[in-house]
């Protein structure tokens, strides 16, 4: 999902109206559908790291 985002030139950064970023609405929706959460792809994991890296520093 996140990969599909990016690809159509999504910010990874940007925010809702509720201010949730579009990883954790997913995380969000697998929740609550009970459903066991995807194993992210190494794209996916690399992606996230350095979303992490940029808001921790």
């Amino acid at each position: 999902m996140i990969e599909l985002l990016l690809a159509a030139g999504a910010d990874p950064t940007a925010r809702d109206r509720n201010g949730m970023t579009a990883h954790a609405w997913a995380v969000e929706r697998l929740a609550r559908s009970q459903l066991p959460a995807p194993q992210p792809t190494p794209r996916q994991a690399q992606v996230l790291a350095a979303l992490q890296q940029g808001a921790a520093g």
